[in-house]
């Protein structure tokens, strides 16, 4: 103690730690026989007082060996000191709090060191009771990204109006004013899908906060009006995937044969069947044998290791809503670094969005082979992957008149209409807004899609303006063109030239729809008879005489006649007979 006290040199508690460990043989255990004399003196301590230790794991990483790949008996020897400083300081705050009441020690150990615990010290059962185990959900996920945009000034704000917003989401309102209207949504590379900047911002990040910190840190260098749909996607895509890095540096110790470098050679896609998993594991092993020589068994486990850093996910049937497909990711940590034998059985297995930017970064093929028909996001749903989409294009009715014409709706009613659409529309494939009063929806489930119809016509109507809408729906095989980034973009004009034509014909409050719609989308199915589709009758037409019997003729005029079987469908509740 005297020695401490006087050396100069001694600025913090681990650099105490640190020479006690670097003593002499002689000297650590005359230190061990002399504890019992600072134990002596804390138990005499009463004042009340609080004491707070953190980052032990940093001070201890010097003893863990970097150098992958190259197991000795040494660095194992490391890893074992790195897991048991964690634990002797947590065996250490149990026995300080006994002896002690007068002083509260708290004390933050890694998530790994508590999980070596459970294996390996018997007196675990006593420990865990001294434990509460820090865990983050997305909600809190996005209220610290609200609170880090809170904290920025309004100088560096795309928009601090929106701060000022009631009965808005917090949340929404906040990323909103960070990152303004024009880059509030962004879009999917693989599907060409519109999704908030929130969602996609969130989805990049895993379940430890730094992530999200991280990102709104770079997007905060950017300056208000630079912040576009592009700007913004890129930088989240970049942050991601140096996210990534630097979750393989800080577990590769516990792992023996985990080669991120070799990890987007031998992936193919974000989304794997078994089959393919298997197969990029016997690529993975080979290239690793390659380069490293032999290895015990035949095959190698990184895909155990992704599951494990919460880097690869499942699809799976959510057990709350049976016969609906969920995508899980486990969060970083809940399995112990090194353990095989972890991944469950799946047919499908999906990386995470910042392991596709990671993997991406460094194979710039990955881009044209990822999945294009699912956004994927820990709790996003997963649908089956059919090219068919139905489509349904809509318009207001009296817009330039009730809208354009009034000055006071005007100002107000984009927003009004965004928040709507965000609202209502935010699971389908595609929703898009033109020309102010035109909205295109696209979904791979008619009955979704014929819903957030009746949803956005309903809350139209509903609302101080007081509109009706009108809709034209069709069905039809989805194609996507690529651009040179490989972006995706979803080619539906055909289909959508249909479905403006039977919306021309619509009455204010009506959905014309082709039968093929209605037979390939099992909308006379008894699960969708509340939907109110029926065949069409001529007091929905605004011209009655394009009924030709029970089939409307849709030709332009000029052309030969192009007779169809229509159905129709109230596009709100309240306007069905």
């Amino acid at each position: 103690v005297n020695n401490i006290l006087k050396n100069p040199y001694i600025e913090s508690p681990f650099e105490i730690v640190h020479s006690i460990i670097s003593a002499s043989r002689s000297s650590f255990f005359s230190i061990l026989n002399s504890a019992s004399i600072v134990t002596a003196a804390f138990a005499r301590f009463t004042r009340p007082t609080a004491l707070f230790i953190d980052n032990i794991d940093e001070y201890l990483e010097h003893y863990i060996s970097n150098r992958m790949y190259e197991r000795s008996v040494f660095s194992r020897q490391y890893i074992e000191l790195w897991h048991n400083g964690q634990v002797g300081a947590l065996l250490a705050l149990r026995r300080l709090n006994g002896i002690n009441p007068h002083v509260k020690v708290f004390l933050s150990i890694r998530k790994e060191a508590f999980q070596y615990a459970a294996k390996n010290e018997v007196s675990f059962a006593n420990l865990r009771a001294f434990t509460h185990e820090l865990r983050y959900n997305r909600d809190d996920i996005r209220n610290i990204i609200k609170n880090n945009i809170l904290a920025e000034p309004k100088s560096n704000l795309c928009d601090p109006r929106q701060l000022e917003r009631r009965n808005v989401d917090p949340v929404t309102a906040a990323v909103e004013a960070f990152l303004g209207h024009g880059a509030f949504y962004v879009s999917n590379v693989g599907t060409g899908q519109e999704e908030p900047a929130l969602q996609y911002w969130s989805r990049h990040c895993t379940l430890r906060p730094r992530d999200a910190v991280a990102i709104g840190s770079e997007l905060s260098k950017i300056r208000p009006e630079e912040r576009t749909r592009e700007t913004v996607r890129s930088i989240i895509n970049t942050v991601a995937a140096d996210r990534v890095q630097t979750i393989f540096g800080e577990v590769a110790p516990f792992f023996d044969d985990l080669v991120p470098s070799i990890i987007p050679k031998v992936i193919e896609s974000n989304v794997l069947s078994r089959e393919a998993l298997k197969h990029s594991a016997t690529l993975y092993t080979e290239r690793f044998v390659k380069e490293f020589g032999p290895v015990d068994g035949d095959m190698l486990h990184p895909f155990c290791a992704l599951y494990a850093m919460g880097l690869l996910g499942i699809v799976l049937e959510d057990r709350d809503r049976p016969g609906r497909l969920t995508q899980q990711f486990p969060p970083l940590g809940v399995f112990p670094f090194g353990d095989t034998n972890i991944l469950p059985t799946a047919n499908t297995y999906l990386l995470h969005p910042a392991m596709s930017d990671y993997v991406a970064s460094r194979n710039v093929t990955f881009l044209h082979q990822i999945n294009r028909h699912n956004i994927i996001g820990d709790g996003l749903e997963w649908r089956h992957e059919e090219n068919l989409r139905f489509v349904a294009v809509g318009d207001i009715a009296a817009y330039r008149r009730n809208i354009m014409a009034n000055v006071g709706a005007a100002s107000t009613f984009e927003a009004f209409w965004s928040n709507v659409i965000a609202i209502h529309a935010r699971d389908l494939d595609l929703a898009n807004v033109a020309a102010g009063d035109t909205i295109v929806l696209a979904d791979r489930s008619a009955a979704r899609l014929l819903t957030v119809v009746k949803a956005l016509a309903g809350a139209l109507r509903h609302s101080g303006y007081g509109l009706h809408m009108r809709f034209g729906a069709h069905c039809g095989h989805w194609q996507f063109s690529y651009d040179d980034e490989g972006m995706a973009h979803p080619n539906i004009n055909p289909l959508m030239g249909t479905a403006a034509r039977l919306e021309a014909r619509a009455k204010p409050g009506v959905l014309l729809m082709t039968a093929a719609m209605f037979e390939h989308g099992d909308l006379g199915s008894d699960a969708h008879l509340s939907l109110g589709i029926h065949p069409v009758s001529a007091d929905e037409l605004i011209d009655p005489t394009d009924l030709k019997g029970r089939r409307l003729n849709i030709a332009k005029p000029g052309e030969d006649a192009e007779v169809i079987d229509v159905y129709a469908m109230a596009s709100a509740d309240e306007m069905a007979a």
